[in-house]
């Protein structure tokens, strides 16, 4: 349960992630559409006839040539040319070695870096993302050869209609170029794939789109495996929190009644307590008025014998029955029955004449 729940908040916290992500994605986009039209010869494919001032300026700077390109064609001849066609033409003007060419080319006939290159440069008519570590095969392979620069095999892949791509080699200085469609796969790190960035930014959007909708169904999935658990973890919760609640209650009142017996037993003691002090007061009270009633009768006796002393046996019985009396107030107690007990043998041994009497 616990390992299903961090899964669960490691998969929500991708998803936001990955939705930001998309949110760029989707940002970049929007902006590879916009910059489609701020490139002049973006609509038109080489066979393409037609071609606006703008583009056929961009084809002419791009094969090195530094003069306007007005001052040399005619423009209803170049409307009428495809745009390969101007292409073709303006290579030629850019590497002829005749005065007329250089002139109206580069403006004169000795230009410090005239076009040297064995093929024409195609505008870019295609916006490339160049994305480094990663190939563009489509579905089919086209033109293929050597490339010195990213720019050059961009130009390739420009110059055929069918073109959807290119691979680039810098290291090689190689480039193939590719059509149809396809997904971009991971190549050497010296590869440099070169597809248009509305592609890319689309193939982006699409991964990302993926990959969320992937997270949804593994976070729903996720979900519904942990509900089942969480309700029952509720209700499981519920029912010892109940069984908490009662036992609390029991306790309370428990404690209630032990505070309560506590009390009773500490009033109990109490009242016990001052009755034994209050018995005992009372047996030191009795026995002082048996020993003062001792004295009388003793008194009483030797004046009932004429003044003179009484017999000693008289007087030993006399005195037997006192402390026998006085002995019963102390019953309560082992030791007072051990001693009233003694006294008893004593008297019965004396009366059977096993023990003198005096």
């Amino acid at each position: 349960m616990e390992d299903d729940l961090l899964k669960l908040e490691t998969l929500e916290k991708e998803y936001d992630i990955t939705l930001n992500l998309y949110q760029e994605a989707l940002n970049n986009y929007i902006s590879t559409l916009n910059s489609v039209s701020e490139n002049p010869c973006a609509q038109y494919k080489p066979t393409d006839t037609g071609i606006s001032k703008a583009c056929y300026d961009e084809v002419w700077q791009k094969q090195g040539c530094t003069t306007d390109v007005s001052t040399v064609t005619q423009e209803n001849w170049a409307i009428s040319q495809t745009l390969s066609g101007l292409v073709q033409d303006s290579y030629l003007w850019s590497t002829l070695t005749d005065d007329a060419h250089r002139t109206g080319c580069y403006g004169t006939t000795t230009p410090t870096n005239p076009n040297t290159r064995k093929s024409a440069l195609y505008p870019v008519t295609i916006d490339f993302a160049q994305l480094k570590g990663r190939s563009w095969w489509g579905t089919g392979s086209l033109a293929e050869g050597t490339a010195n620069t990213t720019e050059e095999c961009e130009a390739m892949c420009a110059s055929d209609a069918n073109c959807t791509g290119a691979t680039f080699n810098p290291v090689r200085k190689y480039c193939w170029t590719r059509k149809g469609d396809g997904n971009l796969t991971t190549g050497t790190e010296t590869n440099i794939a070169l597809i248009p960035k509305q592609k890319a930014a689309l193939a982006a959007l699409k991964s990302l789109n993926k990959r969320l909708l992937d997270l949804n169904d593994e976070i729903t999935v996720l979900i519904r495996k942990i509900q089942p658990k969480a309700d029952e973890l509720k209700e499981e919760n519920d029912s010892k929190q109940i069984e908490l609640t009662k036992s609390y209650d029991k306790l309370v009142d428990q404690k209630v009644e032990m505070e309560r017996q506590m009390q009773e037993y500490l009033t109990l003691d109490q009242e016990t307590s001052s009755g034994y002090l209050e018995t005992n007061s009372n047996r030191l009270s009795y026995r002082f008025w048996a020993l003062f009633t001792l004295i009388i009768v003793i008194i009483t006796l030797k004046q009932m014998a004429g003044g003179g002393s009484l017999p000693l046996n008289v007087l030993f019985w006399l005195i037997m029955i006192i402390l026998l009396v006085i002995m019963c107030f102390d019953l309560t107690t082992p030791s007072g029955f051990l001693i009233w007990f003694g006294l008893i043998i004593v008297i019965l041994l004396m009366r059977t004449g096993n023990l003198p009497s005096p």
